[in-house]
């Protein structure tokens, strides 16, 4: 069970921000932090810097798509370990 005072932080991939907006507000007011990033390279540095619990990350976008955004994250050692769901619109 989660601390009330702690935010577990996810973190959402997708380049459609009606996407992310949903998802903000399908978690706000919950223990959920919601970090978003609209393109891969984000995604991955956020992931790098805040270190999520979750990531929920879309398959299909333009330059980076889901895969090689995830296989990115699971080579980084401070980042493999985090889990990955992913999203197909």
């Amino acid at each position: 069970m989660v601390s009330q005072n702690k935010k577990i932080f996810v973190l959402v991939i997708d380049d459609d921000i009606k996407i992310l907006d949903l998802i903000s507000k399908i978690l706000n007011g919950t223990e959920f932090n919601i970090l978003q990033a609209t393109d891969g390279y984000d995604g991955i540095q956020i992931a790098k810097k805040q270190k999520p619990s979750i990531i929920l990350l879309d398959i299909l976008m333009p330059n980076y798509d889901g895969f090689m955004i995830c296989r990115a994250i699971k080579r980084n050692a401070d980042t493999k370990n985090i889990p990955v769901v992913f999203l197909q619109g």
